[in-house]
């Protein structure tokens, strides 16, 4: 049994599955409409992200899925909960995206992953990982410890045929990440914002 499965025992991975691959053809779709924009990278990244959220919302408004939950925290940032269990999107990055607070209250409703072993530092990322094309390669589940960055398990949902070699040896996870403290500031910032400020000298990440 992986680490994924032992804290989170009531997780339904068709149903993560099914998220997995409403982002990436959400991701998808917005490449196909902005292919002759490929150069403005920024404004794409903020489509594919405002795209997959608004129709994520959607799907939470409407009942389509029963067993999920859109959370909506401040600024652009949301969480997603599937069967109460909650995580939030990221692209693949070296930052950890930060635990938010909507995030925070429904992983403190899971008090039963901190006894009989639990890890309360543990959180869920739904990495998203694209080719130079624009196109989703690949959506992963990562299990992380928020206080140290270290990657505590993976679970590839979602891949294009032409990755299936990639694929048939294993998932590459890179083992660790910087630390980061869980952000309880509800502040949510791209990290390439933080980048931008750092290069243009106006301040610190």
């Amino acid at each position: 049994m992986n680490e994924i499965d032992r804290l989170y025992p009531d997780l339904p991975m068709a149903h993560m599955r099914t998220i997995a691959g409403i982002v990436a053809n959400q991701r998808d779709a917005v490449t196909d409409v902005v292919k002759i924009f490929k150069s403005a990278r920024w404004g794409v990244a903020c489509l594919s992200y405002q795209v997959v959220k608004d129709h994520l919302e959607g799907l939470d408004k409407a009942g389509t899925y029963p067993w999920l939950r859109y959370v909506k925290e401040q600024g652009l940032a949301y969480t997603l909960c599937v069967g109460g269990v909650p995580f939030r999107v990221q692209p693949l990055a070296e930052e950890i995206r930060d635990v938010m607070l909507g995030e925070w209250a429904a992983i403190r409703e899971q008090t039963s992953l901190f006894i009989d072993g639990g890890n309360p530092d543990a959180v869920l990322r739904l990495e998203v990982a694209q080719s130079v094309d624009g196109y989703v390669r690949y959506v992963a589940l990562f299990l992380f410890d928020m206080r140290t960055g270290v990657t505590l398990d993976c679970v590839r949902l979602y891949e294009k045929a032409s990755d299936s070699e990639e694929t048939s040896q294993g998932p590459v996870v890179r083992l660790a990440r910087p630390a980061r403290d869980v952000d309880t500031s509800n502040l949510f910032v791209f990290p390439s914002d933080i980048r931008k400020k750092n290069d243009d000298g106006r301040g610190d990440a």
